[in-house]
Order: structure tokens, then sequence, then C-alpha cells
């Protein structure tokens, strides 16, 4: 079968006007925002601090068990962990060996100790380790960072970061952003991911263990935690800008 040259070049220009409405129909699809997703509130956790008289900061939780946990994050981002037990921790911290010279530091306590006994376990652990106050300084986040929580905890993981690494990011080389689909699906996941590590145990004490390096406060995970349920595929994008913006306004 032959077609005429009219026919043809109307064929042709059908095709291409089919591929145009294909391709904005597609784009339109990927620019619909996103339904808010229902995230149930982050249980309150009721942690205890204040500082020493040598001014080391400390962080108490008391909960109920025959085993606690002595964490102690230092100022090169090292820690120290040591179960105690709920009724013998006082020779256990006696059987510490002694530190060879000071370190600065901050203390974690999580555990069956009342507060008073913990100020008194942490007095002792001060004195017996010769630990000082963190002298390094707090972590500040860009404040287009902080208003862009998802983007960055995109961004960081294309980095191999976490969430508590979020002011040590740099721009994505070579981007490849997500679709309306990949990003519902990674927010979801991330959702679920933070929420869990809330409400373990361990996930609790580590993420104690960062806020406390960081000197954030705690709604610093909330807020990524909430924002993550009203976020669009294009927060990555937004993030990386703020990180460019800054980047260049640093050479200047």
């Amino acid at each position: 079968m032959r077609f005429s040259r009219p026919t043809l070049t109307v064929i042709m220009l059908s095709s291409m006007l089919l591929i145009v409405i294909i391709n904005l129909r597609h784009q339109h699809q990927q620019d619909m925002p996103l339904e808010p997703m229902s995230l149930a509130p982050l249980a309150q956790q009721v942690w205890d601090t204040w500082r020493t008289q040598e001014g080391v900061q400390i962080w108490h939780a008391m909960q109920a068990g025959q085993t606690g946990q002595l964490t102690l994050l230092f100022d090169d981002g090292s820690t120290g962990q040591q179960p105690l037990s709920s009724d013998d921790w006082a020779q256990q911290l006696r059987a510490l060996p002694p530190a060879s010279q000071a370190r600065s530091a901050t203390m974690l306590l999580h555990g069956p100790w009342t507060q008073q006994e913990a100020q008194a376990m942490a007095a002792y652990i001060v004195q017996h380790q010769r630990l000082t106050a963190l002298t390094h300084r707090s972590s500040e986040l860009l404040i287009c960072i902080a208003e862009q929580l998802p983007g960055a905890l995109w961004i960081a993981e294309q980095q191999g970061r976490d969430w508590h690494q979020l002011a040590e990011l740099q721009p994505l080389t070579e981007p490849s952003w997500p679709d309306r689909n990949q990003w519902q699906s990674w927010r979801q996941q991330q959702a679920q991911r933070l929420r869990q590590a809330w409400l373990s145990t361990a996930g609790q004490i580590d993420i104690r263990r960062h806020l406390a390096y960081h000197r954030w406060s705690e709604d610093v995970y909330r807020q990524l935690y909430q924002s993550l349920a009203d976020s669009q595929r294009t927060a990555p994008q937004q993030a990386q800008q703020c990180l460019l913006s800054t980047l260049s306004n640093t050479r200047e």
C-alpha cells in the first residue's frame, strides 16, 4: 500500500501530535501533587537533662527492666557503652578502670534508675572518668535545609549519609531525581523507618546520642518525620538548589 505525499505528511504530523499529547499527559501526571500522608505523631519520650558541676550534660530516661546502659559520647564523635544492672550498678561502676586523662563528653543513662540514682551515677562517672563538657561547636543546619528536610534527607541518602548528617551535605554532581511514584514510595519508607527507630530502645538511644552530639533539640527529628507527610517529588531539587546557592556564596 502506497500513500500519497500529503497523506504521509498528515500521518507524520498526527504521530508527532500524539507523542506530544502523551508526553504532556505524563508530565501533567508527574506534576500532580501527592496526597498528604496520615502519620501518627511520635510518642513523647521522657528524658531528663541536667549539667554536672563540671559542665557535663547528662541525659537520663527511666525504663523498667533488669539492665540499663551507660553511653558516653566523646568530643571526637566516638562512643563508649557499658551495660549496667538494676541493683549492682555501683559495684560495676567501681570496677571501671579510671581514665588516664580528661576527656570532654556527654552522658546518656537509660535504664531502671530513678533520677536521684542517675544523678549519683553521673557524678561518680564524671569524676572517675575525668569528664569535662563538650568543646566542639554545634552543627548548624542551613536555614533553607531546615525548611526542606525531606529533600535534604533524600540527598543525604544518595551520599551514604543519614538524618544526623544533614549539616554535612554537599550538592549532588550528577543527580537523578525521583518521579512521582518513586517519591511516594520513598517518603512512606522513610516515615516508617524514622518511626520504628523512635519507638525502639536502641533507636531512641541512638537518636539521643546524635542530638546530644550536634546539640540539636528533638524538634529536628520530629519535624523531619512530620514534614515527610506533605513533601513532594520536587523536594530534592529544592534542597539541591539550597546547597548550590550556599556553595556559590561561599566561593564569592
